[in-house]
């Protein structure tokens, strides 16, 4: 069975779409900068993609960060290239987990503060956007710090 990755292709979709209409000309091509274009829409279309593009990796790929976990009165330091979950269970953590891809929601975690960089299968949009529960064995911090009920 193919795997497509959803985050990628979308990224790689609106990546297109904002250079080709809005941004840079494409190469050996007359500039297409959405002169024709009102402001409104060209905002509205910045606003578009940001929506859309919440949740999806950095561009430059994954950042260290540190998460706190709350019931424990301590932090963990997560490097760039490990996951949440590695890291959890590297400090003595404890987190039930299945799969390790972001397909079984067994690592489930509330979020009580920070911006979650999601990369599971299971959150829908509205989930997603409302920055309360992640799963620890993919997604990751989209900033510097997380507050995690544990």
């Amino acid at each position: 069975m193919t795997r497509i990755n959803a985050d990628f292709t979308l990224q790689a979709f609106l990546d297109v779409h904002k250079t080709l209409i809005f941004k840079e000309p494409a190469m050996d091509t007359q500039p297409t900068t959405g002169d024709h274009l009102s402001s409104s829409q060209v905002h509205d279309s910045d606003k578009a993609l940001e929506s859309a593009t919440a949740g999806l990796p950095a561009p430059d790929g994954p950042r260290a960060f540190r998460v706190t976990l709350a019931r424990q009165h301590r932090s963990v330091e997560v490097p760039a290239e490990v996951s949440l979950l590695d890291a959890l269970e590297a400090a003595g953590v404890i987190i039930p987990s299945v799969c390790r891809e972001g397909h079984c929601g067994t690592c489930e975690c509330a979020v009580l503060e920070g911006a979650v960089e999601h990369h599971d299968q299971i959150l829908g949009p509205d989930e997603r956007a409302s920055n309360k529960i992640m799963m620890v064995c993919v997604s990751r911090a989209q900033g510097e710090h997380l507050v995690l009920d544990v």
